[in-house]
């Protein structure tokens, strides 16, 4: 006795499949986030209180996940967790930072200094300012 397929059959299966490829697509996509972000922290630290960066000028700028990645010259690399200032557009340390930018930070200071131009930015470590003019 042969067995037929029918459309059921057919939706069933063909769901299932469909199924089985989104919940591999989820795990894969959360794992390959995981396997960068822990890529990101292992070559740039995260930039402390403790840290000082001196006038340098920055090579280049990334963000990823909210944070922002720079690299400064003799191979320095640091990550700055979210920090905006509303003060300014863009208000994102992340979309307003640009290479030749020049960066610095004091020890003991959550403060950040952008100099572009001759002309300072600031920006907290980690926090929002000026919140009121969002």
């Amino acid at each position: 006795m042969e067995k037929k397929i029918t459309y059921a059959g057919l939706s069933k299966v063909l769901f299932f499949m469909v199924l089985v490829g989104a919940i591999y697509s989820s795990i894969k996509s959360v794992t390959d986030e995981d396997f960068q972000s822990n890529k990101f922290r292992e070559e740039y630290p995260l930039l402390l209180i403790d840290n000082e960066i001196n006038n340098k000028l920055i090579d280049s700028v990334f963000v990823h996940m909210g944070f922002v990645f720079v690299d400064l010259p003799e191979r320095r690399k640091y990550c700055i967790p979210h920090s905006r200032n509303y003060e300014y557009r863009p208000y994102f340390l992340g979309e307003f930072l640009m290479p030749g930018d020049t960066i610095t930070k004091k020890n003991n200071s959550d403060t950040v200094v952008i100099k572009r131009n001759d002309k300072k930015y600031f920006f907290i470590v980690g926090k929002s300012l000026n919140e009121e003019l969002r």
